[in-house]
């Protein structure tokens, strides 16, 4: 077996490649260059041109498997709802995302570019209707109160 005359270190740094907002399946779907060691998805933002939504750490829960260019984040109630109730992102054209570099890692330790308003690959909509999940009645009130698994209008 050869041994290696010279090792280079990689010093590139990784970059967001597309990313996908699943409204149905309540995912943000990120693809990157190279394959990623950590992410903290509170790094990003997720806008249209007039609102923009700050992606919390509830939603840091992920999907990704080793040496993965792609990272699938669980999104938080309260983002899916804060994403509804501005009305961001309701087609990809009007989709974008911001990561600082404090987004991720590649394996070499190599933080990522910074992200600036990267339109969406695909927003999908949200096709589930909402489940009703209990309800409480006030008879003296005359009152009927609804609770859903989701926001509704």
């Amino acid at each position: 077996a050869s041994q290696a005359s010279r090792v280079d270190n990689d010093q590139l740094p990784p970059r967001v490649d597309s990313f996908t907002l699943d409204m149905d399946q309540r995912q943000l779907i990120v693809a990157f260059s190279e394959p990623i060691l950590t992410v903290n998805v509170t790094s990003v933002t997720i806008h249209d041109l007039q609102n923009t939504v700050q992606i919390d750490s509830s939603s840091q829960t992920h999907s990704k498997t080793d040496l993965s260019r792609q990272v699938t984040f669980n999104l938080s109630d309260t983002i899916i709802d804060l994403i509804n109730v501005k009305e961001i992102c309701a087609t990809s054209t009007a989709c974008y995302m911001d990561a600082t570099t404090l987004f991720a890692m590649d394996i070499a330790g190599n933080a990522i570019l910074e992200t600036t308003q990267l339109q969406a690959a695909d927003v999908v909509p949200d096709a589930t209707p909402p489940r009703l999940t209990s309800f409480a009645m006030n008879v003296e009130q005359g009152r009927i109160e609804l609770y859903f698994d989701e926001m509704v209008a």
